[in-house]
């Protein structure tokens, strides 16, 4: 029986589909190939998928500040543990960006609804909070937001690349 079928058995059609509609399918390549896919799908289907998605969104932006304090936690300040850290937060960088890249679908889609304006409200709010957290692990933090850690120097949130036009989105300051 298919994810969807079970669904469809348990909760009915409505809810099947707005389960389907912001679900992302591993069969696609990469992570970014991936949410693009994730995100048309959610543009397609539009209204409370759209919502759904936006909730969801909300979520795990104010979860990812408590996740990036443990991964620092998990790897210490040798030189494997600065690398795995750099690693993860590059990883991390590349979930803002689908964050942002989703915030201006749902803009798009939902322009003035209360969910929306939230997760820009979360995503705004998000960088201060990683520069914040940097200094009270004791990492320095430049004037231009990017964490100093040994020789190793990273960019803190605020600063997104968009895919689609390569400019650079300061969501630190709008």
């Amino acid at each position: 029986m298919s994810a969807r079928t079970s669904l469809t058995a348990r909760f009915g059609p409505a809810v099947a589909t707005l389960v389907q509609a912001v679900t992302d399918h591993e069969c696609v390549g990469s992570y970014r190939e991936r949410k693009y896919v994730l995100r048309e799908q959610v543009r397609n289907a539009g209204g409370e998928a759209a919502l759904l998605f936006a909730a969801n969104m909300i979520s795990k932006v104010r979860e990812l500040p408590d996740q990036i304090r443990r991964d620092r936690a998990r790897f210490g300040a040798t030189a494997r543990g600065l690398r795995a850290r750099d690693h993860l937060e590059r990883y991390q960088q590349i979930r803002l960006e689908h964050y942002q890249e989703s915030l201006e679908m749902l803009h798009r889609v939902a322009p003035r609804h209360a969910l929306v304006e939230r997760l820009a409200k979360e995503l705004d709010h998000f960088p201060i909070a990683i520069r914040r957290d940097a200094l009270a692990a004791g990492e320095s933090v430049d004037h231009a937001g990017e964490f100093v850690a040994g020789r190793t120097r990273r960019r803190a949130g605020g600063l997104l690349r968009s895919r689609h036009q390569g400019d650079v989105v300061d969501t630190a300051h709008g």
